[in-house]
This record gives C-alpha cells, sequence and structure tokens, in this order.
C-alpha cells in the first residue's frame, strides 16, 4: 500500500495535536522550527491544510531527530509490534536492533536474542529459516490460527533467551517502537528493537538507579517505556 503525502501528514497532525495536550502551540512552533501560525493552523480542529514542502520537512526531520519513547515489550506485544512487516525486508534499516552492552561475555546473549530474531529460531549453522520476524509475516500461511500455532512453537526458546537458565541474574529487557507514517522512507513499515539488561532497564525493579544509571536507560517505570535520544541514525523519512 502506497503510503501517501496526505496519509503522512495526517499522521503528523495527530502527532502534534497529542504534543499539544502538553505543550503550548508557541513550544510546539519552537520544537519543530515552524511558525507558530502555520502550526496552529495545521492542528486546529477539523483542519485540513496541506504544508508546503519546506514546513513538512522542516517537521519531519525535528521528529527525526527528538528523543525517542519506546515500549517495553513481552512475547505478545513483540509479536504484535513486529505484525505487517514486508518480509523481504526483515532487515536494516526496516528492522533495526540495538542494545546496551556489558563490555563483558554476556554480551553474546543478545546476539544470540538477536540471531533468533532476524536470522534462525534454531539458532543453528545450515539452514535458516529467517528468524521469528519472517515466521510472523509468512505470507503463505492464511490460516490464522495455523500461524499463531507457528509462532507460538517459538515462545519457550525466546523465553529461554530472554533470561538464559544458565545465568539466573541476567535478564534482557525488550523495548521497541514501530514508525509512524511520516518518520517512513518509503511504503514499508520500519521498527527500532532497543535490548538491555539490568535495573536501569528493568520497569519492574524497586531499587533507585543512580542518575548515571537512570541516563543510560532513559526509563519510565511509570510507563513502563525507554525515552532516550540515539546517536546511531535509523531515520531516512521520505521528504517532500
Amino acid at each position: 500500500m502506497s503510503i501517501t503525502f496526505e496519509r503522512r501528514e495526517a499522521a503528523l497532525r495527530e502527532s502534534l495535536r497529542k504534543m499539544n495536550q502538553e505543550l503550548s502551540v508557541a513550544a510546539l512552533s519552537r520544537s519543530v522550527s515552524v511558525d507558530e501560525k502555520v502550526v496552529r493552523e495545521f492542528i486546529r480542529p477539523e483542519s485540513k491544510t496541506s504544508l508546503v514542502a519546506k514546513n513538512f520537512n522542516a517537521m519531519v526531520n525535528a521528529f527525526a531527530s527528538a528523543r525517542m519513547q519506546l515500549d517495553v515489550l513481552d512475547f505478545p506485544s513483540l509479536v504484535n509490534l513486529c505484525a505487517g512487516l514486508t518480509p523481504s525486508k526483515i532487515k536494516d534499516p526496516y528492522v533495526f536492533i540495538d542494545f546496551s552492552p556489558t563490555f563483558s561475555a554476556r554480551d553474546t546473549h543478545f546476539k544470540n536474542l538477536r540471531d533468533f530474531l532476524i536470522i534462525d529460531t534454531n539458532l543453528k549453522e545450515g539452514e535458516m529459516d529467517g528468524g521469528l520476524l519472517s515466521i510472523i509475516n509468512q505470507e503463505d500461511e492464511k490460516d490464522t490460527f495455523n500461524l499463531i500455532a507457528k509462532i507460538g512453537d517459538h515462545r519457550d526458546t525466546f523465553d529461554e533467551l530472554v533470561e538464559p537458565p544458565s545465568e539466573k541474574e541476567f535478564k534482557i529487557f525488550i523495548y521497541g517502537i514501530a514508525y509512524q507514517d511520516y518518520l517512513l522512507r518509503g511504503d514499508d513499515k520500519e521498527i527500532l528493537l532497543f535490548l538491555g539488561s539490568g535495573k536501569a532497564f528493568d520497569p519492574d525493579s524497586e531499587e533507585a538507579l543512580t542518575e548515571a544509571e537512570a541516563s543510560i536507560s532513559g526509563i519510565d517505570k511509570s510507563k513502563r517505556t525507554i525515552n532516550r535520544v540515539f546517536t546511531k541514525k535509523f531515520l531516512s523519512p521520505r521528504l517532500k
């Protein structure tokens, strides 16, 4: 399905309206580097105003470089987030998997989980099935119940990868986001998955975090999210 600029602008308008619930129009204007009158007209109720290229591009670029809010994911919510990916594009840049390294041998667990998701659910050399995300998005399975059963067959492996039995004190927390239409480079869905471990990424931990730990993850335990700026450039949105 082609994602038109009309659809991109509708998604952009909705994002700005949500932000306007907490920020003034003047503050919105400053955050996207667009004149206040333009922003006010664009987000007013029932507005159908289309943006000129300069203003649309400025807004989109502002969002592309802004802090990102990722939700914590369990197995069902991971499946839901990843559904709808284009099967031939389950790879960078459409699927980007990043992690917060421990700089120890434990980082192998992050690699194993990544490989399980996008390379091979069996984690063995030889024939590869494309990973869990390929199974979620396979096009040859038309029966929903059969597809769900195929996905569910891999849940036990997933559980062992996020909480390795060999390391009882180590657990991987997965956070993710599916990008809004206006941030896409084309017509295909794009997602970011971020892997972390330790209390800085544990939304259920009751241990207090130091300022340094909180800055590493950007966690908001009340919302079960992380909110952070990524140094890596993930996005290359289509501009007018």
